[in-house]
């Protein structure tokens, strides 16, 4: 199950850069973009969780 939150994670962070790329806002590319930095840490955090779990 952690697995598929880190995979969706990568995914969500890939998505905000994206959306980010096309904003026509800078301010809106830059909270985007925020929120993709935030997915990652998601990401890793969650990967510290499953290896943990895997010990």
């Amino acid at each position: 199950m952690i697995e598929v939150l880190v995979q969706a994670e990568a995914t969500g962070a890939a998505l905000y850069e994206t959306w980010a790329s096309h904003a026509a806002s800078p301010q809106a590319a830059a909270l985007l973009r925020q929120n993709a930095q935030d997915e990652a840490g998601n990401r890793e955090r969650a990967k510290q969780a499953l290896a943990l779990l895997d010990d």
